[in-house]
Formats: structure tokens, sequence, C-alpha cells
């Protein structure tokens, strides 16, 4: 995939070309015809003839440019503003972005907001010096509706007659020939309907509009917008940058590296890097296993139909199709507890399994006071402390939507992300959020779990909030310390990693089996570095948050000692428990994981 990349002072251009077409093929026959009997220097009767077939294969190809006509700065003068009170700055910058593609079925191309980190669905101009508070929201300014300053796009096709770029087949989609609101999610802009003969290319301009409300405060704000080509018939959204897609990007992803990932549920954004599980005895230095891990914690809003949570998301519904959703109506796992499916099947083999967390779930818990600490409590409102009902609360500070958290050292806490990078590098600052509390039956997407099937120790459960092609880490799932299967994913990662290996089993692998093993602070400091990141973000029980940035707790998808308890990650300055045990209703942290082949 070629990156083309344009930085200009008020809006910055990211233009990707993917290749997923089909191949153009054209067939050549070469008859050769013998008929002896009519060459009069030979004698003889024609016994036999052959016929050679010559193929030749064109790949489709398919390629974007782009050029700045204008520059994008949008000036507005200091004390001028049209009405007294407001200010509308239009045509910011031109840019033509040119296409060439050979694919007859013809092409389409996206756009969607970017962030200055350049992970996917950020709308917004953002505000450096400011703050988020300020950041400017896309959006059409429309009289008399709002008073807040937005900022829109629109894109035209260019007509300039060049016969290499036609634009007699190109069409404006979703109402983008005007100005338009920059979109969250990829969207069509433009469709090229066939690409024969001449009429390869096309050429589209794009530019930028901005209404600036007079109580906007002075400074500068910076917006991007990525465009991608899609091609064959550009049915497809591209989505080759998501975590549902990680069977198709996944293996490209080697130990060590981290790529970023965005959840097609709600455009949130992740780090994920592949881990080693296991090392070559022979040549430790090799590695013979590894998944993919997120190292950063999700961040998810829950709601029974895809509403949008207090920080401004809008979640998806959570489907089969999008969600680690993998089982439905077998044995005592019924509709009853939050499952629906798209067709009439008792099980569920061939349709979309739905699930839909309840009415609970409309409104998160709230952490009135985020004053991060070790030890002092923090007061939550809205939490139920039920193990069999889903509940989540959201990891924000003191009710302030636009200042995530970030943590990195024992009793340190950063309540912005300037504050953040001001210590330490924007890689890290990433790794270190929050993100949401769930409590158990949340996170491994059940309404109800006071049934004797997910009452019963080493038991895993099939389905989880997790994004489609990935799961909860598993947890402890039998007795025998001799069978590495029953070894937690935690177990085997850590272990893998030089985390533990002080004490408990004699092989230096941590097996609780019903019982808490811990381990000594020797991983204290690496459990929050790379590659791990883990964050210390405390845990929720009933109106308390606990030990915020002083410990850290991970749920498992195993249910432990009783029909009320689950295995979790757990550790702090002095202790480490890979396999702890804890109440189910309590809300921790989640990180999900992706199984792949092993490297080479």
């Amino acid at each position: 995939m070629q990156v083309i990349n344009h930085q200009v002072s008020k809006q910055t251009d990211y233009i990707i070309h993917s290749i997923v077409g089909s191949l153009l093929t054209f067939t050549i026959l070469c008859s050769i015809g013998l008929s002896l009997n009519n060459v009069s220097a030979v004698t003889g009767t024609a016994s036999d003839s052959t016929m050679a077939t010559t193929s030749v294969t064109v790949a489709a190809s398919c390629s974007m440019t782009a050029t700045i006509d204008t520059a994008h700065n949008g000036n507005v003068p200091n004390g001028v503003y049209s009405g007294g009170n407001d200010y509308y700055p239009n045509g910011i910058g031109e840019t033509t972005i040119a296409t060439r593609c050979n694919d007859p079925s013809g092409y389409s191309i996206y756009a969607i907001g970017v962030a200055e980190s350049g992970s996917n669905s950020n709308t917004a101009l953002y505000s450096s010096i400011l703050g988020n508070n300020y950041n400017i929201s896309t959006g059409v300014y429309q009289a008399g509706t709002t008073t807040d300053s937005t900022w829109s796009m629109k894109v035209s096709k260019v007509t300039d007659g060049s016969s290499s770029y036609l634009p007699a087949n190109l069409t404006i989609e979703n109402s983008f020939d005007n100005y338009h609101s920059v979109p969250a999610n990829y969207t069509e802009v433009a469709r090229f309907s066939s690409a024969t003969d001449v009429t390869l290319g096309s050429k589209i301009k794009t530019t930028y509009d901005a209404y600036i409300d007079g109580d906007q405060p002075a400074g500068t704000y910076k917006g991007h917008v990525k465009y991608t080509l899609v091609h064959p018939g550009g049915t497809d959204v591209p989505d080759v940058d998501t975590m549902q897609n990680v069977a198709e990007w996944g293996g490209r992803v080697g130990v060590g590296e981290t790529v970023t990932a965005t959840d097609s549920r709600d455009g949130n954004t992740y780090k994920v890097t592949g881990i080693c599980t296991q090392y070559n005895t022979t040549n430790p230095a090799n590695c013979d296993s590894y998944e993919l891990w997120m190292t950063e914690n999700l961040d998810l809003a829950l709601s029974t139909n895809g509403a949008i949570s207090t920080d401004g998301e809008t979640t998806t519904a959570l489907t089969s199709e999008n969600t680690d959703l993998n089982e439905y109506g077998t044995g005592t796992l019924t509709p009853a507890y939050g499952y629906t499916c798209s067709n009439s099947d008792p099980n569920c083999t061939s349709g979309v399994i739905t699930w839909t967390p309840g009415a609970t779930l409309a409104t998160p818990a709230t952490i009135s006071d985020f004053s991060y600490s070790t030890s002092t409590t923090t007061a939550v409102t809205g939490w139920g402390n039920d193990s069999y009902v889903p509940h989540w609360a959201e990891g924000r500070l003191n009710g302030n939507i636009n200042n995530e958290v970030y943590t990195k050292d024992y009793n340190v806490i950063y309540t912005s992300l300037s504050d953040c990078v001001a210590s330490n590098t924007p890689d890290q600052c990433a790794h270190w959020h929050i993100g949401n509390y769930y409590n158990w039956s949340a996170a491994v997407a059940t309404n109800n779990t006071n049934i004797t099937e997910y009452k019963t120790q080493y038991t895993t459960m099939p389905n989880s909030i997790c994004p489609a092609g990935w799961h909860l880490p598993k947890g402890l799932t039998g007795s025998d310390p001799s069978d590495d299967s029953n070894l937690s994913d935690f177990n085997t990662v850590l272990y893998a990693n030089g985390m533990t290996g002080d004490g408990g089993n004699p092989a230096g692998k941590d097996f609780a089996g019903d019982t808490n093993v811990k381990y000594s602070s020797t991983g204290w400091s690496k459990m929050s570095s790379d590659p791990f990141y883990f964050v210390r973000s405390g845990y929720v029980n009933g109106t308390t948050l606990y030990y915020s940035t002083g410990r850290g707790l991970y749920w498992s998808s195993t249910i432990a000692t009783s029909g009320t308890n689950a295995y979790f990650l757990y550790f702090y300055s002095s202790e480490l428990y890979p396999s702890g045990v804890t109440y189910r209703g309590s809300g921790l942290s989640v990180r999900c994981v992706a199984p792949l082949p092993s490297s080479e």
C-alpha cells in the first residue's frame, strides 16, 4: 500500500490506494493446421495436428496522486467577522486527486477523518495549543441551528478536457457535491462506473469550509482527511486496518512489531503487538509461536441498540460479524440470556448471532471524582455489584470526556495527552490509556451466568465483547500441573517473556490450580512497559474505585472456584498473580488476544 501525505497548516490529506482487484485475462489462440496433401513436394497423408494456446494475464493496476493547488490555510483576521459575531472562511485550499485504474468494473474513492496520530474516525479540527475542549467539530453550519464552530468538505470532479482523465463516467456520491460533514467512518465520495479503453482515469478536487463562531479562541486548528481507492466495483468499504479483519492482516505482524487497528464497532483505535508465547528450546533467540495482543485497554461503550455513550461515541449492534460471539442456543446457553439469531435454527449454525446486553447498560456507571491514587478510594455512582448482570463504567477524569487518562509510574498520573507527552513518547502515552471497566458478565457477553453450565470451575466462556477474530485470554482450564494446555493465556505469555518462573511450580511456570500463586515484584516495571503496557487502572467494586494507578487487574474468560468467581491477572508493586481469583461482579480492565500461526 502506497501512502502519499501532504502537510498543510489547516488540513492534511492522506492519500492511500489499495489494490484488491481481479485480474484481466486475454487468451490468444495460435492455430496451426497441417494439410500435407496439398504440398506438391511432399507425398503422404497427414495423420495428426496440434494447437498451441498462449495465455497473457494483465493484472489490475490502480494508483492515486495528489497535487496541492492552493494552500490549505484559512485565516480569520483579528476582529473581522461577518455579521458582527462570526466568520466564514470558504474554499479553504484545493487539492486535486488524480486516479488511474484499468479495472473494467470501475472503482470508488472513500474518505474518512483521521487523528493527529493517524488513527481513523477523528473528525475534529484539533486545537494544538488550547486542548481538546476547544476543538472545532465537523458539521455544516445552518443559520439558527447552532452557535458552535464547524468545518466541512466538498468534492467536485475536474473537467479540464484532458484525454488521460475523462470525467464522463465519474459521479460524486452521498451528497459530497455540496459541503458535507467529514465522515467518521469510511464513506464513498466518488464512483467511476467503468474503466475501458482511454477512460482509465479521473480527477476530483476537494475543498474545505468553516464557520467560526465569535467566541472561538484564537489559535491554530488542524484536521486530517484520508482518501482511499477501492476496486473492483467500489462495493467494499476499506477494512484492511480494522481489528475485525485480523485474519487478513494479522499474519503480517511479526514478533515485536506493533500496528494500529480500528475497531469497526465504534471507530476506536488500538495498538496491537505480536508477542512470543514460546521460544525455541535449542535457540532461545527464536520464537516458535506467538500471538497478537491488544496493548491498550478495551474502550468499547456497551449499549442496547447502538446508543451514543457519554463520551460521544456510537457503538453499533454487537453481532457475530463484528464481535466474538460464537455460540447460541447450545446447552443451557439459550436466547433467554441475551442472544438472538437471524434464522430459526435453534443452534444458529448459519445465522448471525446478536447480543443485547440489557436496559441497565443504556447509561454506564460514572466515577464522580476520578482523582487517581494508589491507595485512596474514589466514589462510583450507578455500579451494580451483581455477578450475573452486565455492568460497565467509563474511565474518565472528573467527568471531563475530553481529558482521557494516561498512567505510567507508581503514583503518577497524566490528565491529558499533552501532559503525558511532555515526559514520555507519544507511543507510550497511547498505550497507557485507561479504557473502560467491565464486570465479568459484560466481558463475556452474557446477560445471566447464574446457570449450571457457567458455575463450574475451569469452564471457559465461548463469547466475549472482544472484536470478531479476538477473544478474552483464557484462564486455568485444569488442575494437572504437568499439562501445559491447562495454563492460562496470561501464564503462558508471561512465562515466555521472563515475567514468572521465580517460584511456584518447579518448572518455573505458574500453576495455581484453585489457589493464587504469587511472584515477587521483579516484573513490576516490565508489566507496564514494552511489549505489554498493562495499565494499573485499579478496579470497581460496589460504590468505589480502588487502587487506581497502583494495581492492574484484567479478566480472563474462565470460571474459577465457585459460581461467582473467575480467573484474572493481578499485579502491583510487590506481587504478581497470573491466575488470581476474584468476584465476577467487580469492574476490571479488558485486553483481547488473537492466535496466529507459528512464526518462521
